[in-house]
């Protein structure tokens, strides 16, 4: 239904000028987005929400963010069925190089778990990071090349949207399931460094801290 209404947002505001293909796009990536936004603001809360268990039971304690990650995996699959229903009415190519969506979608993953880290341990210290995060997700999206196809941003303009890292990925999933074609290794090479960067920063990050938690909490 979220992706219906920006859908028909951008339809009206291009006065007609998309068709069914990017709505397939708008849902594709939307989908995708969700997976990562919902890892960063639940594993924002996993720490804070489960300060009893930290201070009663020995554990790995990356355990809390990393379950975070996993229930939004779960919450994805069902995306894809609904997706593939779309794919298919609206007769997208299917192909070989849907292979690539695995790695690609394994990327997202990765991305997300470092990033539900990150703000996992920054909620320890930060309380109000999570009335912050609907307010930068927001902003993210609109960032990203979701409401937009990734050509459509001027060559000017792309420096500035790589340092968003979803954008390459984003994009990279689009190129395979939207376009039927293999995506560009600048973008694979992109979207590998900033998932692999974000998982090492968020684990260091979280394990540099882990012994504050039951102070903090």
């Amino acid at each position: 239904m979220l992706g219906i209404v920006y859908f028909t947002l951008v339809y009206i505001i291009r006065s007609g000028g998309r068709g069914s293909i990017f709505l397939a796009h708008l849902m594709l990536s939307l989908f995708a987005f969700r997976l990562v936004s919902t890892s960063v603001s639940r594993g924002a809360r996993s720490v804070v929400g489960g300060g009893k268990l930290i201070l009663n039971v020995a554990f790995p304690r990356l355990i809390l963010p990393l379950e975070s990650v996993l229930e939004s995996v779960m919450r994805f699959l069902p995306m894809v069925a609904v997706y593939a229903v779309l794919h298919a009415v609206v007769g997208l190519p299917v192909g070989p190089q849907l292979l690539w969506v695995v790695p690609i979608i394994a990327l997202f993953v990765v991305f997300g778990a470092g990033a539900a880290m990150i703000t996992a341990t920054s909620q320890v210290y930060f309380r109000d990071l999570t009335n912050f995060l609907p307010y930068f997700t927001r902003i993210w999206l609109y960032t990203s090349p979701i409401l937009f196809y990734a050509e459509d941003v001027p060559e000017r303009l792309r420096p500035i949207l790589y340092c968003n890292p979803l954008f390459p990925m984003l994009a990279s999933l689009n190129d395979v399931v939207i376009e039927g074609r293999t995506p560009p290794f600048g973008l694979l090479a992109a979207s590998l460094a900033w998932a692999v960067g974000t998982i090492l920063a968020g684990t260091l990050f979280f394990i540099s801290r882990e012994r504050e938690f039951a102070i903090r909490l």
